[in-house]
């Protein structure tokens, strides 16, 4: 959810325009967070040099998971593997074993405590 701070008080449809800016200029002055920047600012884009891979995995997970809400865990897949190029395609790919190691679904982690 961390990639959609930048929606944060603003309503569609303007949110959407800026929102992976804003999201980066927000978390750049946590120190803690300060590599989540570009994957937030590049998590739509889906080519160039410059956009880091996490970003690719963030903005590859943020449409499976808006295609899921409306389509279902396999429709989304099918139309990730379609729509997907290069390393993008890759991500789906992992993620379309991970989905369905898990039955269609995420299962959180074991706590370690």
């Amino acid at each position: 959810l961390l990639h959609d701070i930048g929606r944060i008080g603003y309503e569609q449809p303007e949110a959407d325009i800026g929102h992976p800016d804003r999201g980066a200029e927000i978390v750049s002055g946590i120190p803690f967070l300060e590599g989540v920047g570009p994957l937030i600012r590049y998590h739509r884009s889906t080519e160039g040099s410059d956009v880091p891979r996490g970003a690719m995995v963030v903005g590859v997970c943020c449409r499976y998971d808006r295609l899921r809400k409306s389509h279902g865990a396999r429709a989304a897949l099918d139309v990730l593997a379609a729509d997907e190029h290069g390393y993008r395609r890759s991500v789906v790919d992992v993620l379309e074993r991970t989905v369905a190691k898990d039955g269609g679904r995420f299962v959180p982690a074991k706590s370690m405590s």
